[in-house]
């Protein structure tokens, strides 16, 4: 059997219209796995995203570690934005709580308790483009200072996010126990 040209082109004009079986729709490529921030160092070992995403809401997935004299930092954010941002800061220390109280916590923040043997809150108001400060510091219970700072975005509500950051606080202050 022979085709004719006419036949011939509806052939292949089906075949590039589409027309024919259905092929499955791709797939799209699994999202790249988000590496553990304790890779970073530094203080970067005791922050886990798992928890830093339960405590403050936030998907964290970006983490930076630094060390000046004996302090380590580490800087956690989200890829999405600059802010929020939470840094956290340990380093050794010889102070007692008396010395704590009166010489470490700001004039303007508050006491909190259940995280470690002394902690305190300041809250900073927004400035500009940039959101409310919320700053935890804390002495632990094996002579370490901690200081958590959270930047929220412009337009946050500080006092909302007050009970997550102590909240964050004492989920690191078991890492000092």
């Amino acid at each position: 059997m022979r085709l004719g040209p006419l036949a011939v082109a509806a052939v292949l004009l089906l075949a590039v219209t589409g027309c024919g079986p259905d092929l499955p729709a791709p797939t799209p490529a699994p999202e790249p796995p988000v590496r553990p921030a304790a890779l970073a160092g530094g203080a970067c070992q005791l922050v886990d995203f798992a928890t830093f995403d339960k405590v403050l809401g936030d998907h964290y997935t970006v983490a930076a570690a630094a060390k000046n004299n004996k302090t380590n930092t580490c800087v956690v954010r989200t890829e999405q934005a600059a802010y929020p941002e939470v840094s956290v800061s340990v380093t050794p220390s010889k102070v007692d709580t008396s010395v704590f109280g009166d010489v470490v916590k700001p004039k303007a923040a508050k006491a909190v308790a259940g995280v470690g043997r002394s902690a305190y809150l300041l809250t900073t108001a927004a400035k500009g483009d940039l959101g409310p400060i919320l700053e935890v510091g804390w002495l632990t219970g094996d002579a370490r200072l901690f200081i958590v700072h959270w930047t929220l975005p412009a337009g946050a509500d500080p006092a909302a996010a007050e009970p997550k950051v102590v909240a964050l606080a004492k989920e690191l202050d078991k890492s000092s126990l």
